[in-house]
């Protein structure tokens, strides 16, 4: 604990707050507390600390905010690691309900304040009592705060789908799609991605193929709604989608997933490359029409590997001739060469009934460049 927040529980402890002066005396919780797995003799210093902090969350000064939002999140450390777990799960549920009038503000500052301190608990706890604030925090009418909320998500969602039985545990993959479908922003859909992937390469906790069944859906849904908006509009941050292609085609991923859900992957592939591909004359020249091209590529890289690793060279063939159209392809080999990827899938027995994307119609007005601001 820093030594402004010694003296302010000093100060505290001076008009008749015991508790508050032994978390002074003492640097914060006492580490015993956060090694031993009986937590019920630290209720009270766990329940002190965090309402000293929230209290002073709420403080007008940007440095007294800063340091309890440092002291919330730190204070579950020993020696640079997290704490023993049933100190982390009661710590987090203390600040759970504590902090459930901040996520209720009408003050925006607050809530984005409370929203960051949920998310850095939720990567440093993966505790399931933080899923109800998530689900508040992605309830948010403002992107920042929401964008929080999707980082607090990465982190919890592998272990509520461990938990099926835990209340509100399948609302909160319904929720990261709904807030990615309705959002603007390019980056919450990313944000969505990066949840909806489970961090599945380097989560230390490990991740199932049920797992990476059970999220594919959420992401295809997200995936073909970004898609569906080419036909009237270029989305924002059109290289959202990568991340997408990625955990879609990836080995461990694919050889999880059903044949129906095989299916589903390559169909909504073959939709956003069509889309993107289509639109790359109708995008702002230069960033905006710069990643539409990329998004078409990527794509088409993507269900290269599909082909690939099915071993239908026509497949991969085409789809490294649609990985190839660039700005200056004109129109009527962009479609040749969609064509020609959906003629190769639909030849191979397992993805018959894919469908060939349609055409899309002219843009009614140029689409303006991405207007997101940087993080």
């Amino acid at each position: 604990m820093s030594r402004h927040l010694c003296f302010a529980a000093l100060a505290l402890c001076l008009v008749a707050l015991p508790q508050t002066h032994a978390l002074a005396q003492s640097g914060g919780i006492p580490k015993s507390a956060k090694e031993s797995g009986n937590v019920q003799q630290s209720a009270g210093e766990i329940r002190a600390f965090v309402s000293e902090q929230i209290t002073r969350l709420q403080d007008s000064t940007a440095s007294e905010q800063h340091a309890a939002r440092s002291a919330l999140v730190e204070e579950i450390m020993v020696d640079g690691h997290p704490a023993q777990t049933s100190f982390l799960a009661a710590y987090c549920a203390e600040f759970a309900g504590q902090a459930r009038p901040l996520f209720q503000s009408e003050n925006m500052a607050v809530r984005l304040n409370a929203a960051i301190i949920l998310a850095k608990l939720a990567e440093r706890s993966q505790t399931q009592q933080l899923l109800e604030p998530t689900l508040a925090v992605l309830n948010d009418s403002a992107d920042p705060v929401v964008l929080w909320g999707l980082k607090s998500a990465k982190a919890i969602l592998p272990v509520v789908l461990g938990a099926p039985g835990l209340p509100k545990a399948s609302e909160l993959i319904p929720k990261v799609v709904d807030v990615a479908v309705r959002r603007q922003s390019g980056y919450v859909v990313q944000d969505a991605y990066d949840a909806l992937t489970l961090d599945f390469l380097t989560n230390p906790k490990p991740i199932s193929n049920p797992m990476l069944v059970t999220v594919t859906p959420a992401m295809l849904q997200v995936l073909n709604a970004r898609a569906g908006k080419y036909k009237t509009v270029i989305p924002d941050e059109p290289m959202s989608e990568n991340l997408a292609t990625l955990f879609l085609t990836d080995g461990k991923v694919w050889s999880a997933q059903p044949a129906d859900q095989q299916v589903a992957i390559v169909q909504s592939l073959l939709n956003l490359a069509s889309s993107a591909s289509q639109r790359i004359a109708s995008a702002t020249p230069g960033n905006q029409r710069n990643m539409v091209v990329r998004a078409s590529q990527s794509t088409a890289k993507g269900l290269g590997v599909i082909g690939n690793r099915l071993g239908d060279k026509a497949w991969e063939t085409a789809a490294q001739q649609v990985s190839q159209i660039i700005e200056a392809t004109p129109a009527e080999e962009v479609k040749t060469r969609l064509s020609a990827l959906a003629t190769a899938i639909k030849a191979n027995s397992k993805f018959a009934v894919v469908e060939e994307p349609a055409s899309l119609p002219a843009l009614q007005s140029p689409t303006p460049a991405s207007t997101t601001p940087a993080r």
